[in-house]
């Protein structure tokens, strides 16, 4: 093995490329199957890659990937200097994961080539286990962060999806690693010409070109298979500082709903789209239903219920001015909604990110099925919980997801395009209508990732 900085920085630069260029933009979908192939080419051809050049892997990966969660960060915290260490020990934590992964990849374990190639797809697999499973640990949670799943741009290929609503995303990712595997040691070391390799990598690559709608449902035929009529979502509208004025503006928003879909049944507005305690304003239900509300309407919508020192983020549904179901949320994010107890730095990172705003208490509800029509059934699910909350594949599989989300915080940052992306992909998965719902966006996705934009009235 021989070292070369140049060889070892480049491969691990285009490989993080690759991987990252995938998540951001849909034609470039199909690098998620090649995105190894620089990195264990370099590797087979036994150039060393240092210990600071692999850690850059993950560096590039996350910066490309999350953005969006460090320009939360960065427009969250108050002080300067906190927020640049906070930034500074992620690079660093986030650079030992790929680091330890290109090492242990570097290792020569057997002689074998075919026991060499299982070992770095074993590597491999598990070091996307420890990011899924518990990427969050350091934050006093046994938590990961399943976005950074490779695989989730193939929702964007026909080919994706068929393997993604059929097959097991690990063992679909062992499939993946072990065809770029296969691809690598033929480049390296078969007597076939690289024109005959090239035609085939080219041939790997082509079934995840195709868009899924070669073959599945289009935007049409989903709208025509929901009543999509029945849903208006109110997007887009600021917070008011007094409770009441934040009420009347909904409530204008709700009129205006009511003029432009007369149709419609079920309102429904984002996350946290009342962001007081509605226990405590409860004369906001009164308003929004006054004049406006049919017999039989919903108003679907996210606030907050405090009691007791505790306040939950919660799902409302109301109806004839009743609350006729209240599911609190089972799935906080460390830092942006609660502080860990176990964290010893607990005070100063509250005063960091949260100032005077209330932390969350984790609800103890169960999502169950709930009406909110005639016709339709639905799961409630609150923003973080489509991504971390685990839901059987036999359970309620008629039930259409409805995700209440928040995306307002990462305007111009991009990441509310791959929380869309992870949405397509879990509605494929595990094989499940959502109706998507945050501040920018009103989506109905479908169980094969197709999307159409729902009903929305914007306060902008």
């Amino acid at each position: 093995m021989h070292y070369s900085i140049k060889s070892g920085l480049f491969a691990v630069t285009v490989s993080a490329f690759l991987y990252g260029i995938s998540f951001l933009y849909a034609p470039f979908s199909s690098a998620a199957v090649i995105f190894l192939i620089p990195l264990l080419l370099c590797i087979e051809k036994k150039i060393s890659i240092g210990i600071l050049t692999g850690a850059l892997w993950s560096i590039i990966a996350f910066f490309m990937h999350a953005f969006g969660i460090l320009y939360v960060v960065v427009n969250y915290g108050t002080n300067v200097a906190i927020v640049t260490c906070v930034l500074f020990f992620f690079g660093l934590y986030c650079g030992l994961y790929s680091m330890i992964w290109i090492w242990l990849l570097q290792k020569k374990m057997n002689s074998q080539p075919l026991l060499q190639i299982v070992y770095r797809v074993l590597v491999t697999v598990l070091f996307f286990v420890a990011i899924d499973r518990f990427f969050l640990f350091p934050l006093g949670v046994i938590q990961g962060y399943p976005l950074f799943f490779p695989l989730i741009p193939l929702i964007n290929t026909l080919a994706g999806v068929i393997f993604i609503a059929t097959i097991q995303r690990w063992l679909f990712l062992i499939m993946v690693v072990i065809m770029q595997e296969l691809i690598v040691y033929s480049i390296v070391h078969s007597q076939f010409s690289r024109t005959k390799i090239s035609i085939f990598i080219i041939c790997f690559t082509t079934i995840f070109l195709f868009p899924p709608h070669c073959l599945f449902l289009t935007q049409k035929q989903l709208i025509e298979k929901y009543d999509t009529d029945s849903i208006a979502c109110i997007v887009e509208c600021k917070t008011e500082k007094n409770p009441q004025d934040h009420a009347q503006l909904l409530y204008s928003l709700m009129v205006k709903a009511r003029q432009l879909y007369p149709q419609a049944k079920t309102f429904i507005m984002r996350e946290s789209a009342f962001p007081f305690s509605l226990n405590e304003h409860r004369y906001a239900i009164e308003m929004w239903q006054k004049n406006i509300m049919k017999e039989g309407d919903h108003i679907v919508f996210g606030s907050l219920w405090c009691e007791n020192d505790a306040c939950f983020n919660c799902f409302f549904c109301i109806n004839e001015c009743r609350i006729m179901h209240r599911y609190e949320k089972t799935h906080l994010i460390p830092l942006f909604e609660y502080i860990p107890e176990s964290l010893f730095f607990k005070s100063k990172l509250r005063n960091l990110f949260f100032q005077k705003k209330d932390l969350f208490s984790q609800g103890f509800s169960t999502s169950v099925p709930l009406k909110i029509n005639d016709n339709t059934l639905i799961l409630p699910v609150i923003c973080s919980e489509l991504f971390w909350n685990k839901r059987s594949k036999h359970l309620h599989t008629q039930c259409p997801l409805l995700c209440l989300m928040h995306d307002g915080h990462f305007a111009n940052s991009g990441y509310d395009a791959l929380m869309i992306l992870m949405a397509r992909y879990k509605a494929c998965y595990e094989q499940r209508t959502i109706i998507y719902c945050s501040y920018f966006h009103a989506l109905l996705i479908g169980t094969h990732g197709e999307s159409c934009k729902l009903n929305k009235i914007s306060a902008q």
